[in-house]
C-alpha cells in the first residue's frame, strides 16, 4: 500500500487538512475536511487560543477520519520572513551558520530567537570566478513555530515537517510547469494574503501581508449594519441583485475595499518585475476562501494587465475515495491548495523543500516525553509484578514498624520539596518586576517592519526615496494639526525626502500614503519643487505624517510571565 501523507493548515478562519498518496504528477487525494474555528482563535495566521485550536484539530481528525496521524503544519504570518540574498556556494549545513551569525540584515530575529532555512534559486559564478548561490531565504520566530507544534502535538498528532504555505502553494498549483514559465499565485484567506512569483517551481518572490477578506467582511458589516454572515454573502455576490438597495450599496463599498488589496498585490508585483528584469508573467493565479469576492478577478486583470485564472488543485489530482460529492469538492477547491500542497512537502523538489524548520528542542522535548512515558510503563509493570509476588507471600507480615518507618521517608521527602519550593516566591517577584519593567518599555513600541514593508509595497513607481526618518516618542495622544502640514501627536513622527518625475509623482505619492491609515495619518508635503535640466526634470520634495496609535506592536500583549502564580 502506498504512503499517504497529510497536510495541516491552521488558517485564521478554520483549520483544514487533506490526506494524499502517490507522487507529483500523479497523486491521489483520499481525503480533505475543515472545521471553523472560535474568532480570535487564529489571528492573521498566528495561534492565539492554542487551547481551542487543539480541539479543532481534535474534531477535525474525527470528522474527516484520517489514516494518519503525522502530519506536515504549514506556517505563514507575521512571525515569518522570506528575503532573497546572495552567498557563496558552500555546504547546506555552512550556508545556515552563515545565514545566522553574518547576515543579520536579512534574517530580521535574533539567531537565538529564529529558525532558519533556504531554498537555492540559482548558481551563477561570482565576480572572482567562484561559485555563488542566490537563495530565498525563510526565517520563522521559535516561539511562534513551537507554539504551533505544541498545539498540534495536544490534539494527538506528531508533527513530522514544518513549512512555509506560499511553498504548499507552489507545489499545489504548479506541479508541472514549463521551463522558463513565470507566474504569481495569489491566495487570500481571511487573515493573510499571499503573494507567491515562481519560475518552473522554484519561487522567486513571497509576500505575506494582514490585509485580507476578514477585514473587507468587518468593515461591510459595520457600514451596513448588517450580521457578519450577511456580510460575507455580499462580499462574495454584491454585483448580482443591484436592483436590490443593500446589494448595491455593498458594492460600492466593496470596490472600495478592493482598492488598497489589490494595490499591496500590484505593488509587490511591480516590486518583483523591477528587481528581475528578465522575467515575464504569464498569468495571475487566484485562490483562497477570499478569492470569492465580488468583482476581485476582474479588477486584478484590470489593474495588473495580465490573465487571472481561478486555481484549482483538483485538475492535477486523482480522486480516492474522499466520502464527498463532486459539488462539496468544488466548494473547497479554492481552499484546498494548502493543505494539499503541505502534504506533498516530503516529496517536494529542493527548489521548495525546507528541512531545518523544525525546532531541535523541540525534537528534544518530545523525545523526553517519549521516555518518560516508557520508563512510567515499564515502572508500573515491574511494580504490578513485585505488589503481585509480595501480597502472595507476605499478606499476614505487615507491622506497625514499616507503616512508620514509610511516614518517615515520606514526610522527609516533603521536607525536601519545600525547601526547593522556597525560592520561588523571589524568582516570581523578581519576574513580576521585570515584566513591568518591560511592559513600559514596550508601550510606545512600534512595528517598524510592518511599516517600512507596507510604505514600499504602496510607494508609486515613479517615485524614489532618498531618506526616511521614523521618530518614536511615549505620547498616545491623537490630536488634529492645527495647521495644515503640522504633525499631530500620536506614536510619533514619519519624515521623507524623495524625487519623483513631477509634481503628479508627488500627488500619488500622497494619496497612496494616506490610504495606509493604520500606520500612517495626516500625511503631508512640506515642500516640492521641480527642476530641469540636461538629464531632464525632477521633483524633489519633503513629506510628513504621523504615527498613529494603530502602528503600535503587539510586543506587549505577546509577552507574559513564564512563572506561574501557584
Amino acid at each position: 500500500m502506498a504512503e499517504h501523507f497529510v497536510g495541516l493548515d491552521i488558517g485564521s478562519f478554520a483549520v483544514r487538512a487533506a490526506e494524499v498518496s502517490g507522487d507529483p504528477g500523479s497523486l491521489t487525494l483520499h481525503r480533505f475536511a475543515q472545521l471553523t474555528l472560535p474568532p480570535g482563535a487564529v489571528v492573521d495566521g498566528e495561534i492565539i487560543d492554542s487551547v481551542a485550536v487543539t480541539a479543532a484539530i481534535k474534531s477535525l481528525w474525527d470528522k474527516g477520519d484520517f489514516k494518519s496521524k503525522k502530519v506536515t503544519v504549514g506556517i505563514a504570518n507575521k512571525w515569518v520572513k522570506v528575503r532573497q540574498a546572495e552567498v557563496p556556494a558552500l555546504a547546506p549545513d555552512e550556508v545556515r551558520t552563515s545565514l545566522r551569525y553574518e547576515a543579520q540584515d536579512v534574517i530580521p530575529f535574533a539567531a537565538e530567537d529564529s529558525v532558519v532555512d533556504f531554498v537555492v534559486q540559482d548558481r551563477y559564478s561570482g565576480p572572482e570566478g567562484g561559485e555563488m548561490l542566490r537563495i530565498l531565504v525563510v526565517a520563522a520566530q521559535r516561539q511562534m513555530v513551537s507554539t504551533t507544534l505544541e498545539a498540534v502535538r495536544k490534539a494527538g498528532l506528531t508533527p513530522t515537517m514544518v513549512d512555509l504555505t506560499p511553498f504548499a502553494l507552489v507545489r499545489a498549483l504548479a506541479p508541472v510547469t514549463a521551463p522558463g514559465t513565470s507566474e504569481a499565485i495569489v491566495s487570500i484567506g481571511a487573515g493573510l494574503t499571499n503573494v507567491v512569483v515562481h519560475t518552473a517551481g522554484t519561487p522567486r518572490l513571497v509576500r505575506m501581508t494582514a490585509r485580507a477578506g476578514a477585514l473587507v467582511t468587518q468593515n461591510l458589516s459595520k457600514a451596513l449594519g448588517v450580521d457578519s454572515d450577511r456580510a460575507e454573502a455580499l462580499k462574495r455576490g454584491a454585483g448580482v441583485a443591484v436592483a436590490d438597495p443593500q446589494t448595491a450599496q455593498a458594492a460600492d463599498l466593496i470596490a472600495n475595499e478592493l482598492a488598497p488589496l489589490v494595490q499591496e498585490i500590484q505593488g509587490s508585483l511591480d516590486y518583483f518585475l523591477a528587481q528581475a528584469e528578465d522575467v515575464d508573467l504569464k498569468r495571475v493565479l487566484l485562490t483562497g476562501a477570499g478569492s470569492k469576492m465580488a468583482g476581485l478577478r476582474a479588477r486584478l486583470e484590470s489593474e495588473l494587465r495580465l490573465p487571472v485564472e481561478m486555481a484549482s488543485p483538483l485538475e492535477y489530482l486523482n480522486l480516492g475515495r474522499t466520502n464527498l460529492t463532486d459539488e462539496q469538492l468544488e466548494a473547497s477547491a479554492a481552499v484546498l491548495a494548502a493543505p494539499v500542497g503541505l502534504a506533498m512537502a516530503a516529496m517536494a523538489s529542493p527548489s521548495t523543500k525546507l528541512t531545518t524548520l523544525f525546532p531541535a528542542e523541540y525534537n528534544k522535548s518530545a523525545a523526553e516525553a517519549r521516555q518518560r512515558m516508557l520508563v512510567g510503563a515499564a515502572v508500573a509493570v515491574l511494580a504490578l509484578g513485585l505488589g503481585g509476588g509480595f501480597v502472595a507471600r507476605q499478606t499476614q507480615v505487615i507491622s506497625a514498624r514499616t507503616g512508620a518507618e514509610q511516614a518517615t521517608v515520606r514526610s522527609n521527602e516533603l521536607d525536601k520539596q519545600v525547601a526547593t519550593l522556597a525560592p520561588l516566591e523571589t524568582l516570581k517577584a523578581q519576574i513580576d518586576g521585570k515584566y513591568a519593567e518591560a511592559q513600559a518599555a514596550l508601550a510606545s513600541d512600534v512595528d517598524m517592519t510592518r511599516m517600512l514593508d507596507t510604505v514600499t509595497a504602496a510607494l508609486p513607481t515613479d517615485i524614489g526615496l532618498n531618506s526616511v526618518n521614523i521618530s518614536v516618542t511615549p505620547s498616545t495622544a491623537t490630536a488634529t494639526p492645527a495647521t495644515p502640514g503640522a504633525a499631530a501627536a500620536g506614536m510619533g513622527t514619519f519624515t521623507v525626502a524623495g524625487n519623483g518625475l513631477s509634481h503628479d509623482s508627488v500627488a500619488r505619492w500622497i494619496t497612496n500614503m494616506r490610504q495606509l491609515n493604520i500606520i500612517l495619518s495626516d500625511v503631508w508635503v512640506s515642500s516640492s519643487t521641480v527642476q530641469s535640466d540636461a538629464a531632464g526634470t525632477k521633483a524633489s520634495f519633503s513629506g510628513t505624517a504621523t504615527i498613529p496609535v494603530t502602528a503600535k506592536s503587539d510586543r506587549a500583549a505577546q509577552l507574559k510571565p513564564e512563572v506561574d502564580s501557584k
